[in-house]
């Protein structure tokens, strides 16, 4: 990701617009620093704040500002932890809790190679992820992507494609099962 230039030389670069006939002018000079140096100071000003508050840089009092605004507790987690935490705050405010929405924010935040969306019965569904590990918080982020009034999701992984399951035919995606 490409962050902002910080802009530090705003009276050069307008003393270098003048033209050759008003460079030495005491009026001219004195007319261009009452107008370009605030805007450094605005400049100044503005690229701190970026800096602070842009979510990949933040740091400890600023990252726990954001958090407040995106409604995420610190409870006691490190930096970069809390940071992860924002990020799928962001996510859960966002998503509209659909199995394509909930598949897709799976399938980017777990890097996994397969993850299937099986709905079971009325209101619930299961998530199968193809890892060798159960990913950290998963089961917090499902309860917070779950459309409302929709039983808490249970969680199946596995590191191969052998895991055990009942049999169930092989439907598409309009029947509600995804395989990606």
């Amino acid at each position: 990701m490409k962050y902002i230039s910080h802009i530090t030389d705003h009276k050069k670069t307008a003393n270098n617009y003048l033209l050759q006939q008003y460079k030495d002018r005491p009026n001219i000079k004195a007319l261009l620093d009452s107008l370009i140096l605030p805007l450094q100071t605005i400049e100044d000003v503005a690229y701190d704040l970026y800096i602070k508050y842009y979510l990949p840089l933040a740091t400890s009092y600023h990252l726990d500002r954001l958090g407040a605004i995106i409604g995420v507790k610190r409870l006691g987690r490190s930096d970069d932890t809390y940071r992860y935490a924002i990020n799928l705050g962001i996510i859960s405010n966002n998503s509209g809790a659909t199995a394509d929405e909930i598949i897709a924010i799976l399938k980017s935040i777990y890097e996994s190679e397969k993850i299937e969306y099986f709905e079971s019965g009325n209101a619930y569904f299961q998530i199968y992820v193809q890892r060798p590990d159960l990913p950290e918080e998963i089961n917090r982020l499902l309860l917070e992507l779950k459309p409302a009034g929709v039983s808490p999701p249970s969680v199946i992984y596995s590191d191969n494609s052998n895991v055990f399951r009942f049999a169930r035919p092989v439907m598409t995606l309009s029947n509600k099962i995804a395989i990606i």
